[in-house]
């Protein structure tokens, strides 16, 4: 363990040296300096969200874009702009888990579809759209404002009331929205759309593990202790 964890530590020791060598974070600064202050959270969250969905990574991710993506957000915004550079970093720790979430190869999805009994692309696909609809809220009332200088309790009571409201309202869309089916792998199809399926499914759950709790093995007789004469035999 001591071994991995020592080869671990030397490749990042590595890693970090090959990207001051590079000079990445100039090459972003030359090539993205330009960018607004509230374009540039935005723009970092959907740039690490391609990679970790390409890489299946989550800490890859944040390990290659933080020490390149910190000196761009001083240098778009100043070093007095603190909120800026939080939001920045706030975007690259987003984007890293919402292209791990939806990524096919990476072992969070592969286990969620295992465990769910589901096949691996058919959970990913049904997943899709939430996440598409979370990243999109995360850009138009997180991200965007709040580099442009929005404080961040606005931005969160923004959202509270805007997310849900505008699920809703996609909800309505006809032939698009509506109750999802809830899948039940006991009975390998669906039990019920919405709350009523979810109910159905705990219940169905419920009384899968009660069978389970009635098969039990008998345990075996405990054989009667001996008698003093039958053990000086």
């Amino acid at each position: 363990m001591y071994f991995k964890g020592g080869i671990a530590l030397l490749l990042a020791f590595a890693y970090a040296d090959t990207v001051k060598a590079l000079h990445v974070s100039k090459w972003l600064i030359d090539g993205l300096g330009d960018t607004s202050e509230a374009g540039l959270p935005p723009l970092v969250f959907i740039l690490c969200a391609i990679f970790a969905l390409a890489t299946g990574t989550s800490w890859g991710t944040m390990t290659v874009f933080m020490p390149a993506v910190i000196p761009l957000a001083i240098h778009v915004g100043g070093m007095d702009n603190k909120q800026l550079l939080t939001t920045t970093i706030s975007a690259v720790l987003g984007g890293a888990v919402w292209g791990d979430h939806c990524s096919p190869v990476s072992d969070t999805t592969i286990l969620s579809a295992a465990s769910s009994q589901v096949s691996l692309f058919d959970h990913a696909k049904t997943q899709l759209p939430y996440a598409f609809f979370v990243g999109l809220m995360a850009i138009c009332l997180g991200f965007a404002p709040a580099g442009g200088g929005v404080p961040a309790g606005v931005c969160i009571l923004f959202g509270l009331i805007c997310v849900p409201v505008f699920h809703y309202g996609i909800s309505c869309i006809p032939k698009f929205g509506g109750p999802v089916g809830i899948y039940d792998p006991g009975t390998g199809g669906i039990t019920g759309q919405g709350l009523t399926g979810a109910a159905t499914s705990i219940k169905s759950l419920a009384k899968a593990a009660k069978r389970l709790s009635k098969i039990g093995i008998e345990p075996e007789p405990v054989a009667p202790p001996l008698k003093q004469d039958e053990q000086r035999i």
